[in-house]
């Protein structure tokens, strides 16, 4: 093994191949899990943000509601599209239901958004949620 192949882990120095076969351990999913995360996580922000443009606040608090509630909301939809595919994981599916997040919200903001600055708070605040919820110490 040369310096350039030796990774440092708590053990010792181990190859980067070795490394790389024992994390392949724990991504279970299956093609399809893709599919299913997306059908589920885009329509549900699409309602959600649709939602958020019915509640007639005013300007200040409504950005506020859209932060705490879009990482509420976002958090939310991360955990049933986690559990739609039975808690299987795949090395990229917190990249995949973010954006799914995102283009529901997309759709969102068609439908009716009450203003881009809270659209993207809430928008922003959801994608962060999902993501966050399945790349930080997911079971």
């Amino acid at each position: 093994m040369c310096i350039k192949c030796s990774v440092r882990t708590p053990v010792g120095y181990r190859c980067k191949e070795c490394i790389q076969g024992q994390q392949k351990v724990y991504y279970n999913a299956k093609s399809t899990d893709p599919i299913i995360q997306t059908a589920i996580a885009a329509p549900l922000m699409a309602v959600a943000t649709f939602l958020l443009g019915l509640i007639p606040l005013g300007f200040f608090f409504l950005w506020i509601l859209a932060f705490f509630v879009g990482t509420a909301v976002g958090g939310g939809i991360a955990d049933l599209a986690h559990r739609a595919v039975n808690k299987r994981r795949s090395k990229y599916n917190y990249a995949i239901v973010g954006g799914a997040v995102g283009l529901g919200a997309l759709v969102g903001l068609v439908l009716g958004a009450p203003s881009l600055i809270s659209w993207g708070i809430f928008s922003f605040a959801a994608v962060s949620g999902a993501v966050g919820r399945l790349r930080i110490g997911r079971k």
